[in-house]
């Protein structure tokens, strides 16, 4: 896809409470996308911090939990692509069955170009998974890392 001319956004999405690796690594990919925003790779690079595991179940008079609506969208921006957002997102029933639990990458990345998700790492595809160091890399060389693009289609409607 080409869009020099519409500025690219990472939306970072990490764990709140994670093991002291973890939370390295989490910081040290957080510091190398703000020298690629500072550098001019990106536009922006917003953070969002969410827990381990979220109730993706409808509560009454509450606001879903940070995560849910992510996942969702993630999940919608690559439904109908080759691209899958599964394991690293992960929906289970939890305890008793009457409500399902959504486990949540330690670190995940959305690109966006005019609000649209245009890329998503972690991910995974028919020839393997794209990580957020994957990423990372690629934007650094100033390769592409929109995964999303829209001639990447699985079973296409026949016309």
């Amino acid at each position: 896809m080409e869009n020099i001319d519409r500025p690219l956004e990472l939306d970072v999405y990490m764990r709140a409470f994670a093991p002291d690796a973890a939370r390295r690594r989490q910081e040290a990919m957080l510091e190398r996308m703000r020298e690629l925003r500072d550098r001019g790779t990106a536009e922006a690079v917003s953070v969002t911090r969410w827990s381990n595991q979220v109730s993706v179940s409808p509560a009454r008079d509450r606001d879903p939990p940070v995560g849910v609506e992510t996942y969702r969208e993630l999940d919608a921006a690559t439904d109908g692509t080759e691209l899958s957002i599964e394991p690293f997102f992960r929906e289970r029933s939890g305890a008793g069955g009457d409500r399902t639990v959504l486990s949540l990458p330690v670190l995940c990345v959305a690109i966006r170009r005019d609000g649209e998700i245009t890329g998503v790492y972690p991910s995974s595809a028919p020839d393997g998974s794209y990580s957020v160091t994957d990423c990372l890399d690629a934007l650094a060389a100033g390769d592409d890392v929109e995964n999303l693009a829209e001639d990447v289609v699985l079973d296409p409607e026949p016309v």
